[in-house]
């Protein structure tokens, strides 16, 4: 049988046995069938020691490997076969992996919907049909909804010819090894096999460097027996649709064009070779891998026309000369795409990093990123990102950009994304010659000590400090026994280490101390009950006491996890602090304490005439006078500013300094200057109630002062509200009056404000109208005809029907003179 010359590169596809024997007997095996006589003619098939087994199922893993090497992707293949699989059931460690991981990028195979790829399976006709389908062009193809899901990629591929000669299937029926044969033999004649040989061509601007539109590309045209096209020249062409202008530059491809200068088909030419790598320059020597690496030579007067030097892309800019494409790196590049031809260079895609950053959060445009420096949240504008997955660089939706996803910064407002994470137990940090590592369940990774590219550590993800070769700070100490997470950038360096501490630790004061237990208060006012035991340390001035030994109003460091506290260190005493109290300054008839607002930041209060900046975690105790003894409770900022002047307020402040100074936090977790307050304990503050809130009722029974204390109601939606008045009297209200409650934080009404009642005017709707902003307008007449127009508060609440044109209605405005409340009469 007559066949065109098969493809330009040597490939043999290796039929694993079923017992994933992959050392096949090289003796010649005869089938007398002209298409598989074909295969193992030209070295595409080996037999086994038991022949070639044609009438023998075939595993998916099986058909996976053979596809990826007919598609040129064996050395892809091979670099990818350490890298985690997408599919649960597919180890890192086993043989296929890595053919499976780029099968699964290229899209031929998608695995089940329970995330498993079932290597071991024998693959069906429809599978094996459904994966040439999408091999052979055809990946738009969606299964179908109704009847036989492969029905569309079956007449696909009966269109392309890949089923020439195998007579009548059952597509669900496992595939014979002689019918996976002449399909790959159909493939190979009558899909890509003659086209594709015609024209050899490298990708030398793009978009991505040029001012082309996104569907087209200058290619040069390396070797050509297609008509048109001529060696050494340069055409622009349209990129079949999935051809990523980013992803191709640079690249060598074996086309097929059409007479409109379209590409109709494209593999990776094995003429070409691409290494992935930092470079440095010397001369005219190019070192890919940095300094230490072997070289690669550079000789721009080759004779032969694929040796030439074609040019570089730079961060986006293209240059045609190779002394100019070294300047304009600074003679290294970060990330290098160095494409050869027999050993001479002939294109280089370069980044170089201005800066790499963890992704913390994206928003709308701006991504939220943690520079390494200071350790502080700051926004970058990102207007584009390339995803980078084993090599390729993807376009990426920035909208999927996750919490320590690492950008490396090759221009202000462009990076390449890198989603690289690996977990384990216990991070210990360690020091060789060759620089600073984190070690991982006994694996190393590089701590970069680089300006913008050091690493950040975390256990609360809210504080990040810094991590490198002169840095072993606090965060990683306290890791080494968590569960622990590292972001990696593309250089295999680390850049965040996080993990969640299984204990926690802060200050508490103790209310009060008795024989076998003690009663800590915590910064939201919650008792905290501690029994003595034998697990329980207690500490004062670096010596172990007894529980016996705390008093009350003892202010306490305390670390604990979610079953127990396990030790508690004595930070300062009533007695040794009680003369220390200061007078709050006064402000009017107020005291001179400050909550934040838009112009200030942070809470201020003053303390004899000092200015004292709180935290955001600083803790407000007070001292409530029983008697004799006092009551501890937690004390919020507005108490404090409105407390009343009976008697002097004073304040004792324990600052971060004094905190420091006793020596006895694992975390630091009150991070500010040595004057910020850790905690301020207050005295002589008499709470007055403020309103916590307000609810909007229609009483359905009248309030009399004298015998009542409640307000019953329905809110807007008719649930029954009942609210007490704790003793406070307020002005008498009839049954359906509509009232506003002011209450406390414990649901107490403090105020009571009429909004509607029987004497409230009644309005008739004329209309229902909407201005051009879609604000609504009520076109209303009052009792005496007058005509009027109000427009209704966007939060309006309406008791009653839904009111329309002709309802007669009640009304309260509110302080810009929209309806805010409506009572629909009828």
């Amino acid at each position: 049988m007559k066949m065109k010359k098969i493809l330009s590169f040597v490939l043999a596809f290796v039929l694993v046995a079923s017992t994933i024997n992959v050392g096949f007997a090289q003796g010649e095996v005869k089938t007398n069938k002209d298409k598989i006589d074909y295969l193992v003619e030209k070295g595409y098939v080996l037999g086994d020691a038991k022949g070639l087994r044609l009438n023998d199922s075939i595993t998916r893993e099986e058909f996976a490997v053979m596809l990826t090497k007919v598609l040129n992707q064996e050395n892809a293949a091979k670099a990818a076969m350490s890298v985690p699989s997408a599919f649960k059931d597919m180890a890192a460690d086993r043989w296929s992996n890595g053919y499976v991981n780029i099968a699964s990028e290229l899209k031929i195979i998608a695995g089940y919907s329970d995330g498993t790829f079932r290597p071991r399976k024998n693959v069906s006709y429809q599978e094996a049909i459904k994966m040439l389908a999408v091999a052979a062009g055809g990946t738009d193809i969606k299964p179908a909804t109704e009847g036989e899901w492969a029905a569309p990629f079956i007449s696909y591929a009966a269109s392309k010819g890949l089923l020439n000669g195998l007579g009548e299937l059952k597509y669900k029926d496992q595939a014979t090894r002689e019918n996976v044969f002449v399909m790959i033999y159909n493939y190979l004649d009558g899909v890509r096999e003659a086209d594709l040989s015609k024209l050899t061509a490298i990708v030398t601007k793009t978009n991505a460097n040029s001012n082309l539109s996104e569907k087209q590309a200058e290619i040069v045209v390396l070797k050509s027996s297609l008509e048109g096209f001529k060696e050494g020249a340069s055409y622009i062409v349209d990129l079949k649709d999935g051809m990523d202008a980013m992803d191709i530059l640079g690249r060598v491809y074996d086309l097929d064009i059409d007479k409109n200068n379209v590409i109709k088909t494209y593999r990776a030419s094995a003429l070409a070779k691409t290494e992935i790598a930092p470079i440095a320059i010397k001369g005219a020597r190019l070192y890919v891998g940095g300094d230490s690496s072997d070289s690669t030579v550079l000789e721009d007067k080759a004779a032969l026309t694929e040796q030439k030097f074609r040019g570089a892309a730079v961060n986006g800019k293209y240059l045609d000369i190779f002394m100019d494409f070294a300047k304009e790196t600074n003679y290294k590049a970060d990330l290098a795409y160095v494409t050869s031809i027999n050993a001479k260079v002939v294109y280089i895609k370069a980044f170089t990093f201005d800066d790499i950053m963890p992704v913390f959060a994206y928003d709308n445009g701006a991504v939220k990123a943690i520079d390494d420096e200071s350790g502080t949240i700051v926004k970058r504008n990102l207007k584009k990102a390339y995803l980078y997955d084993n090599g390729k660089l993807m376009p990426m939706d920035l909208a999927k950009l996750e919490k320590y996803d690492v950008l490396h910064f090759y221009a202000s407002d462009e990076a390449i994304a890198l989603k690289n994470k690996v977990e384990g137990e216990g991070a210990r940090y360690k020091l060789s010659k060759g620089g600073a590592y984190i070690n991982l369940a006994n694996k190393d990774y590089k701590l970069g000590d680089e300006k913008a590219r050091r690493a950040v550590a975390t256990v609360d993800e809210k504080i990040f400090t810094q991590v490198n070769a002169a840095k072993y700070n606090d965060e990683v100490k306290l890791l080494t026994n968590e569960k622990v997470n590292l972001a990696l950038d593309i250089f295999g360096n680390v850049q965040v280490i996080y993990g969640k501490l299984s204990f926690d630790e802060d200050v508490f004061m103790i209310d009060r101390v008795t024989t076998n237990a003690v009663a800590l208060i915590d910064r939201n006012g919650k008792e905290i009950r501690v029994q003595d035991s034998l697990d329980l340390r207690i500490y004062r001035d670096g010596k172990e006491i007894r529980l016996s030994e705390l008093n009350n109003y003892d202010i306490v460091y305390a670390i604990y996890n979610k079953d127990a506290i396990q030790k508690i260190f004595v930070l300062n005493g009533l007695k040794d602090y009680d003369k220390a109290f200061k007078p709050l300054d006064k402000d009017g008839k107020t005291y001179k304490v400050y909550a934040p607002t838009k112009s200030v930041r942070r809470s201020s209060i003053y303390v004899a005439g000092k200015e004292v900046n709180l935290l955001d975690n600083t803790l407000l105790y007070n001292l409530v006078q029983v008697g004799k003894d006092y009551r501890v409770e937690t004390i919020t900022l507005d108490e404090v500013k409105n407390a009343g002047f009976d008697k002097t307020v004073t304040a004792y402040v324990f600052t971060v300094k004094d905190l420091k100074d006793k020596d006895v936090t694992k975390y630091d977790s009150f991070n500010g200057s040595d004057d910020a307050p850790v905690a301020i304990v207050f005295k002589n503050v008499e709470k007055k109630k403020v309103v916590d809130k307000e609810d909007i009722i229609e009483l359905r029974s009248e309030y009399d002062a004298k015998i009542d204390r409640s307000f019953e109601g329905y809110d807007k939606t008719t649930t029954l509200r009942v609210y007490e008045t704790d003793g406070e009297k307020f002005e008498n209200c009839k049954a359906g009056d509509i009232v506003k409650l002011g209450l406390d934080k414990d649901g107490k009404v403090l105020r009571l404000d009429k909004l509607i009642t029987d004497l409230s005017e009644e309005y008739t709707v004329l209309n229902v109208l909407y201005d051009a902003g879609g604000n609504e307008k009520l076109a209303l007449k009052d009792s005496k005809g007058k005509e009027l127009n109000v427009y209704t508060n966007d939060k309006r609440v309406v008791f009653g029907k839904n009111y329309a044109k002709d309802s007669v209605i009640k009304i309260a405005l509110n302080e810009n003179g929209e309806a805010a409340v409506i009572s629909v009469i009828k």
